[in-house]
């Protein structure tokens, strides 16, 4: 079918990887080191790390203990014998006032293994961005740098710049995102109303075998494109990306800092007032030096056995265990570690009795549909475990990418696009649990042919070969794809996103689904179209991340709840919080692939219509 093309200028920056969203940071800790300003000794210094020991402590705690809440978990298989690395690379961005993040490495009998970026602020998650194995961004751009690089910057949610002495863009890993210009704050306060674009059978075929009798409509609900007058390009240099960073990301960044506030306000809930240790269970913290000693105090410490355990990577954990309780009382627990040479540090704890925080339905401000479909509820001040899907192994993944220009069939000035390699990773995955016998799909293993035709069933490979690359370049028309006139990226815009249903006529009974907001803010009911998609159908989903820059498949989640008590004056309520993640296919040919916060203006699905 002959799609509409759009009257409105639209430049978009898809690229090899993702992109990062932030919102203005004034209040650091004072020995927060300020952005460098370029002096002639810094060409002497490949990267501007710190020792670990100047890292503010909550950054540090918060870095050394996701490390031990994930090692010997399916969400870190590499991690058993994992350790930070004692360098730690500030990074920031332009609308934040002096460090946005911190990358701390991860090691493996001293290899690289991984990485994880802490926020410094609300601006962005916590936990930003962090994964169990490869480089860090900060080691690949230093790899490709080719110069000294004075800073490291985080310009999006997936997105990297190594800069050089004199302010220049050294290396950069995801590409920029494009200008946004015309944006209306206000829309922020109204309601964000999503699209929905769906393929739905008119003529449905109970095996790919009838692919050519298979008719199916197109159905939208919501605009379909922005209705207010916006402008996307590209920026000319990266000097005019940073002076126009705040002004070009500001609603954006807006939308990503509501979200993120409320993980950022349950933390500080449960600092001031105690983790919940609950009569029966444990908690364990990370200890961040060597040879360090504990003190135990407060009501609670009668309660409860603390335990030095060295784990597999030969470090230190202190393990907590509440062995008895007070029914009706919060017992106050403050656990004082000391570190030689280093400042100790409190944390506090409340003890509670079993039977004094059995689950409860929430007044939480969040959608409250994890509890009600599938999570445990957390208890009072302690987070639940960890809940982690995934829709099949890391195995069934299917590492395609991005194909240059020149390389055949690839015949545009561009990259072929993020947008065409998700739908291309996504098909191959549904192929290939057809060639498996899932009997979910079993019926639908016409999505991938031979040599990405028409013809002979085959199953899709594993890797870019040159079937996949027809399909990839037979999306990448269907999707409309097109070229950022100041660099080599492909762009798509997510209301062209589900015209991929086109390469599935007369190969699949299969179709697709699209869900988006068109101003690219992150919304509840995306999140939750993609987690249930992974979670309950078992099928991998496309997500959007930045600032409408990237496409990366989506194939785990996880999330963990945690009540807290909140008072107004003498009023009290208990809310419910939640933190949530994906893990995504960059579509990088099986590089980067990593755990991202779970916020997402855009899902696609794909159906087998059985």
């Amino acid at each position: 079918m002959m799609k509409k093309k759009n009257s409105w200028t639209a430049v978009f920056a898809l690229t090899l990887a993702g992109c990062g969203v932030g919102d203005p940071q004034t209040d650091l800790a004072a020995d927060v080191p300020q952005r460098p300003e370029p002096r002639a000794e810094q060409l002497l210094m490949s990267r501007q790390a710190l020792p670990i020991t100047r890292v503010p402590r909550e950054s540090y705690r918060l870095a050394a203990q996701l490390l031990e809440d994930m090692r010997g978990t399916e969400s870190a298989p590499t991690w058993g014998s994992a350790l930070l690395a004692p360098d730690v690379q500030p990074l920031y961005r332009p609308d934040v006032l002096g460090v946005a993040y911190y990358e701390f490495r991860v090691l493996v009998r001293d290899r690289s293994m991984g990485f994880i970026i802490v926020s410094t602020g609300s601006h962005d998650y916590p936990i930003a961005h962090w994964s169990f194995e490869g480089l860090s961004p900060t080691e690949t751009l230093t790899r490709t740098a080719g110069k000294a690089v004075t800073t490291f910057y985080k310009v999006d949610a997936l997105s990297y710049v190594a800069e050089g002495l004199e302010g220049e863009m050294l290396a950069n890993m995801g590409g920029l995102p494009h200008r946004i210009v015309g944006q209306d704050p206000a829309a922020l306060e109204g309601p964000i109303t999503p699209t929905d674009v769906s393929w739905v059978p008119e003529v449905a075929i109970a095996d790919d075998r009838e692919a050519s009798r298979a008719v199916a409509r197109r159905v939208v609900d919501g605009p379909s494109t922005p209705t207010q007058p916006l402008e996307l390009t590209g920026w000319r240099s990266w000097q005019e990306l940073k002076a126009g960073y705040r002004e070009s990301y500001a609603p954006i960044a807006e939308s990503l800092k509501r979200q993120a506030e409320e993980e950022w306000t349950t933390d500080a809930l449960a600092r001031d007032s105690g983790e919940g240790l609950v009569e029966g269970r444990t908690a364990e913290l990370a200890l961040l030096y060597p040879q360090a000693e504990f003190r135990l105090s407060g009501e609670g410490s009668q309660f409860v056995r603390a335990q030095l355990v060295t784990t597999s990577a030969g470090n230190q954990k202190l393990v907590l265990t509440a062995v008895a309780a007070k029914p009706g009382v919060e017992l106050p627990l403050t656990v004082d570690i000391y570190y030689p040479g280093a400042p100790a540090e409190s944390v506090r704890f409340v003890v509670l009795a079993r039977e004094d925080v059995s689950p409860e339905a929430s007044t939480s401000k969040s959608d409250g549909s994890e509890s009600l479909h599938w999570a445990d509820q957390g208890l009072l001040g302690a987070w639940s475990p960890w809940s982690t899907s995934f829709a099949g192994s890391h195995a069934n993944q299917r590492l395609y990418g991005q194909m240059s220009s020149g390389t055949g069939p690839n015949t545009s000035g561009c990259y072929s696009g993020c947008g065409a390699t998700a739908w291309s990773m996504l098909f191959g995955w549904g192929d290939l649990q057809a060639s498996l016998g899932n009997p979910t799909w079993a019926k639908r293993w016409g999505m991938y042919r031979a040599n990405g035709g028409y013809d002979a069933d085959a199953v899709a490979p594993a890797s870019m070969d040159t079937g996949v690359r027809n399909m990839t370049w037979e999306l990448r028309n269907h999707v409309d794809t097109f070229c950022n006139p100041f660099n080599d990226n492909g762009a798509t815009a997510p209301w062209n996103m589900d015209e991929a249903n086109g390469y599935l006529k007369n190969r699949s009974g299969a179709t697709v689904s699209t869900h988006y907001n068109v101003l690219g803010y992150h919304a509840t009911r995306l999140r939750e179209r993609a987690r249930d998609s992974i979670k309950d159908r078992k099928v991998p989903a496309i997500i959007g991340t930045g600032w409408l820059t990237h496409y990366p498949l989506a194939y785990g989640y996880r999330f963990r709840s945690r009540t807290v008590k909140k008072c107004v004056l003498f009023i009290c309520w208990k809310d419910t919080e939640y933190q949530r993640q994906f893990y995504v296919n960059q579509g990088h040919s099986g590089y980067g692939n990593s755990w991202i916060g779970a916020g997402t203006w855009f899902a696609g699905e794909l159906s087998p219509n059985n």
